[in-house]
């Protein structure tokens, strides 16, 4: 091909420049010379530049006989030889972000949005679709790991699960969404199912207490998904948890190690979570959705579990629940009295190390201003927590706008220096303060000095 197009010119194509353009600069031609990309062309046009150059052409006369634009042919006049320059990769731009993603996807529950969102307040400058490209695969990792989840089956007394569940129902003749606490023995699969009207914590803690009275004992771990209740904050691994320092306590009372499942891998949980559809599907359609109280409605459901729930025959343990049970071996109790929930708020610590509580205010240490305090209400105590170490400790006060001050709580504290008093100043004479002590002398002595400087005056007149 590259003899062919030494062997253009203008002479021998007879025509002059129309007749060359003519043959180059046609529609077919040109796509044999320009890929698809304005600035880039085929190796032929890139030898077809050259050709030209070498018999003396001006880079303007080249771009109009091949039909490129003069930055093209500007682009390729000086190479030696044709080089094809390799694509960079699309996506390079996510490459600084790329441990950041992995880490970051998890938590937006695979939201390509939300993380280019988050990637240009790192400073990202490419385009929503690559990020979209990244995100992809790991959501459909996700999914296959999810359909793949093998069932694991523990020991007797080893696991429990919790989960909560929600259904509507009539209560006094007023429609509401109930929410439902359940516990299965990971062992036996017997379970206790209570009803609430909400899934805050001290519902949460008290269904807890509920289910180990109503077994008799407690497993020694308690498998959970990630409610705030539970656990505040935590990294995809679990190396990281940030728990619920109210919930952990209470795991630490009753002497039980608590385990979470993998964000967004809820089927390890699959016992608990298949016991609620069982009493959705079973106990609504047995007893109906309308009761005169909650209260009726936790008997009717301790008396289902009795009589139904563990009397059945399980679909995988192919056992009644109530028969397994017996080979339970669950942790004691040990008398233990009901765990006692303490309200807990936060507080800044204010310049005066005066946290109010209540429209009270409760004297810490001074050195901890700043900081962050946890006030718990313990019976007629107030506790103030700092950095997870007792403070303060108060006797509640009962009125309002009260303060309750330990004078030790400010001792060493800097005094500042005393401001000088201004009005004791105002009535001394600064000039006198500011002048040396002067002699008083008896006026004849004045007069004896101006006489002696009269004579002495004269005498020198005379001598001139």
């Amino acid at each position: 091909m590259r003899e062919d197009l030494e062997g253009l010119s203008l002479k021998e194509e007879g025509k002059g420049a129309r007749g060359l353009q003519g043959g180059l600069s046609s529609n077919e031609g040109q796509r044999n010379f320009v890929l698809k990309e304005a600035e880039m062309i085929t190796e032929e046009g890139f030898h077809a530049i050259q050709a030209l150059k070498r018999q003396g052409l001006k880079k303007k006369k080249v771009a109009m006989l091949l039909g490129l634009d003069r930055k093209t042919v500007r682009k390729y006049w000086a190479r030696g030889k044709w080089e094809v320059k390799k694509r960079v990769k699309r996506g390079w731009k996510l490459e600084p972000y790329r441990e950041y993603l992995l880490k970051r996807v998890p938590d937006t529950d695979y939201s390509a949005a939300v993380c280019f969102l988050d990637l240009k307040r790192l400073g990202y400058t490419g385009c929503y679709e690559t990020v979209k490209e990244f995100v992809r695969p790991l959501r459909e990792e996700r999914r296959r790991l999810e359909e793949a989840t093998i069932r694991f089956e523990t020991g007797p007394g080893k696991q429990a699960q919790v989960d909560w569940g929600s259904t509507r129902i009539e209560l006094s003749g007023n429609p509401m969404r109930i929410r439902l606490f359940a516990m299965v023995l990971g062992f036996s699969r017997r379970i206790y199912v209570r009803a609430e009207l909400d899934e805050k914590l001290p519902a949460f803690l008290s269904s807890h207490e509920q289910a180990f009275e109503w077994f008799g004992g407690l497993t020694e771990t308690v498998l959970y998904d990630n409610p705030k209740t539970v656990c505040l904050h935590r990294d995809f691994e679990g190396k990281t948890v940030n728990w619920n320092p109210q919930f952990l306590d209470f795991a630490r009372y009753w002497g039980y190690t608590p385990k979470l499942c993998k964000p967004y891998r809820a089927r390890t949980k699959g016992k608990v979570e298949s016991g609620i559809k069982y009493v959705k599907r079973n106990f609504f359609a047995l007893y109906g959705r309308s009761f005169s109280s909650l209260e009726e409605l936790n008997r009717k459901l301790e008396t289902w579990s009795l009589e139904i729930a563990d009397q059945r025959i399980h679909g995988t343990t192919h056992e009644k629940p109530s028969v397994r049970f017996e080979g339970e071996r669950l942790l004691p109790l040990e008398g233990k009295s009901p765990y006692r929930i303490e309200t807990a708020i936060t507080r800044t610590i204010p310049s005066d190390a005066l946290v109010v509580y209540k429209t009270n205010r409760y004297s810490v240490p001074w050195p901890l201003v700043g900081k962050e305090a946890v006030l718990k209400e313990s019976g007629e105590r107030l506790k103030i927590y700092v950095e997870g170490s007792l403070a303060a400790d108060h006797p509640l006060l009962g009125g309002r706008y009260q303060q309750n001050v330990i004078p030790g709580h400010y001792e060493g504290i800097l005094r500042p220096k005393p401001r000088p008093d201004l009005k004791r100043l105002s009535s001394v004479s600064l000039w006198a303060q500011a002048t040396e002590e002067v002699e008083i002398r008896d006026l004849a002595s004045y007069e004896v000095l101006v006489a002696g400087l009269a004579a002495e005056a004269s005498v020198a007149g005379g001598a001139q």
